[in-house]
């Protein structure tokens, strides 16, 4: 007897990889193809109905693909949300992806709610180097995974993308390893093996001095060398490891903090990125933040936050951002310009500084007429909108001559970049803070 899904009736996991190969046997693994379909946002909607209407939604969905696609070999629920298409005629794939299209503007009515679906398809064809029906339903999992990450609809699988996935998965790994084994540096923040920090002067071109060194934390792996925080960062964000990495890069931002030399009577500041997660338990960022600029022995105004602009600004994020105002520090928004803040909330939000995303500044330089002029009048007006409300701008990504002479005729004065300086270790930029001249 097959092997069926206890909700929906449709092929479990198990039988839906019999399935594949059963029909790999016969046609050829070269004429097998698979879709592999999530629900778009279905965390959400169970949330919002609740799980019996939630796993009813599952169950229309699953009885409308039987209907819909009944000329399909198999169907199966992979698990959760995922379902799987099976097909042994690839020729006719877009044909099929354009009817799953079809399938998701009918809207669902389920007591009393009405839902629409959106979906997210993963494709994977066979070939002769597929080795069984398990890979190739892999596969399609994959070129999933690859769409969630690259926030497509729908993406076709590609060799290359199994030894993405392999990397990720030995980063993820090594990170949970690194962070377990490293635990009781972490929470003291006084040493570790293999995160440190490094930092990249912001620079005050008006005044001639630095104003701030961004923190920006790096994980020196001990056989895969220096990480990007690119690479590492999505991954902490996913495994829930966040709140741990920023205490770290707080504590130890901040007693490197007190160490600036003074220069040219001034002493630059720390600016510190704070994840969207952190601001899940606003009380422990709090606290975090009061007993590092105590242990260090600064001044709170000497530390700037930068919160990324995409960073839902809820009721809550705002109570939060009003309780580190009354800490005494600064706070910035990061990557300005690319998120879905409306400029008319800089004046209701407590912020002193915005940044302006260097993709903006990359395209100033731009060989296309139009995406540079669209460039000029977006950062060029996003300064005197800043100023005329009393904010300060840090426009970053500055990497020639050229993007500055241009931002400097816009009227930016804090300016960040390869031009001046690319992230340093500490004692390296306190020597540059020190002997650099910054013209």
């Amino acid at each position: 007897m097959p092997q069926l899904d206890s909700l929906t009736g449709l092929f479990d996991r198990t039988e839906t990889i019999s399935c594949v190969e059963t029909l790999a046997a016969a046609f050829g693994i070269e004429n097998i193809a698979i879709i592999d379909i999530e629900i778009l946002r279905f965390g959400s909607i169970n949330n919002a109905v609740g799980t019996d209407t939630a796993d009813k939604v599952i169950k229309t969905a699953a009885r409308r693909l039987l209907k819909h696609f009944s000329h399909v070999p198999a169907i199966g629920r992979l698990h959760g949300d995922h379902f799987c298409l099976v097909f042994t005629k690839p020729e006719i794939l877009e044909n099929e992806v354009k009817n799953l299209l079809e399938f998701t503007q009918r809207p669902m009515a389920i007591e009393g709610q009405i839902i629409v679906l959106g979906l997210r398809l993963g494709i994977a064809k066979g070939n002769v180097s597929t080795s069984d029906g398990k890979a190739l339903v892999n596969h399609a999992e994959i070129a999933l995974n690859n769409a969630k990450r690259r926030n497509l609809n729908i993406v076709e699988f590609c060799p290359s993308m199994a030894l993405d996935a392999q990397q990720v998965h030995e980063i993820e790994n090594d990170l949970r390893v690194s962070l377990f084994i490293n635990s009781a540096e972490l929470h003291q923040a006084l040493t570790n093996n293999e995160f440190e920090l490094h930092y990249q002067p912001i620079i005050n071109i008006e005044k001639q001095r630095i104003e701030y060194f961004e923190a920006l934390i790096r994980w020196r792996h001990p056989a895969k060398g220096l990480i990007p925080p690119l690479q590492f960062i999505p991954i902490a964000e996913r495994i829930n490891i966040m709140n741990v990495l920023g205490q770290f890069i707080i504590d130890r931002a901040c007693l490197d903090a007190a160490k600036i030399p003074e220069a040219q009577g001034y002493t630059p500041g720390i600016s510190i990125n704070i994840s969207p997660s952190q601001f899940q338990d606003t009380d422990i960022l709090l606290a975090t933040l009061k007993r590092a600029i105590k242990h260090a022995g600064i001044m709170s105004n000497h530390i700037q936050l930068e919160i990324t602009e995409s960073t839902e600004f809820c009721h809550v994020m705002e109570d939060s951002l009003d309780a580190l105002k009354r800490l005494g520090v600064k706070l910035s928004i990061d990557d300005f310009g690319t998120g879905f803040s409306a400029i008319s909330r800089l004046i209701e939000l407590p912020f002193d500084c915005i940044k302006i995303d260097k993709s903006f500044i990359r395209d100033l330089m731009c060989n296309d007429a139009k995406t540079r002029n669209k460039a000029e009048k977006m950062v060029s007006g996003l300064i005197k909108i800043a100023e005329s409300i009393g904010l300060k701008t840090i426009v970053e990504g500055v990497e020639t001559k050229e993007q500055l002479t241009l931002v400097k005729s816009f009227g930016a004065t804090l300016i960040q970049g390869f031009y001046f300086a690319k992230p340093m270790p500490f004692e390296q930029a306190t020597s540059f803070c020190i002997e650099e001249e910054i013209a």
